[in-house]
C-alpha cells in the first residue's frame, strides 16, 4: 500500500494541526489527552461526565439526563425527543437534528482494524482497555 502524504489528502487542515495526519501522533495526543482527563476526574470529583459516542447510542435517554443533572438544568421530554420538533433548527447539522440517534455507526470501525494498528499501537493496552 501506498504511503500517503498530507499533500495526497486534499485540502490540508489549517497550520498546526501536523499531529492529525500519522494515526501514530493522534493515538499520542489522545492518550495525553486521557491523562489530562484523568488528573480532572481525580480533582474535581463527580465535577466532570466523560461520554463516549457508544454509551449515548446504547442510553441516549439516560446519557443526557446524566449531563443535565450536572449542569443543572430539569429534564424535560422536549429534550430525549428533540428531533420531533417541528421550529427551525439554524445549525450545519439541522438534517441530523431530525433524526433519532444514529446506531449504525457502532462498531463499524473493525472494518478498518488492520488499517488502524498504528493508532491501537499508539494508544497502547491500557488506553485501549478503557473502551473494551
Amino acid at each position: 500500500m501506498k504511503k500517503l502524504k498530507a499533500t495526497d489528502l486534499g485540502k490540508p487542515f489549517a497550520g498546526g494541526h501536523h499531529l492529525n495526519y500519522k494515526l501514530e501522533n493522534i493515538g499520542s495526543y489522545y492518550t495525553n489527552y486521557r491523562r489530562l482527563m484523568d488528573h480532572w476526574h481525580e480533582a474535581l470529583p463527580g465535577k466532570i461526565l466523560t461520554v463516549h459516542y457508544e454509551g449515548i447510542v446504547a442510553d441516549a435517554d439516560n446519557m443526557l439526563h446524566k449531563l443535565l443533572e450536572l449542569v443543572g438544568v430539569p429534564s424535560e421530554e422536549a429534550c430525549v425527543s428533540i428531533f420531533e420538533d417541528k421550529r427551525p433548527m439554524r445549525t450545519a447539522s439541522g438534517e441530523q437534528v431530525r433524526q433519532p440517534t444514529c446506531t449504525k455507526a457502532v462498531g463499524h470501525c473493525k472494518n478498518f482494524e488492520s488499517h488502524l494498528e498504528p493508532l491501537a499501537g499508539a494508544l497502547g493496552e491500557e488506553t485501549l482497555a478503557r473502551f473494551e
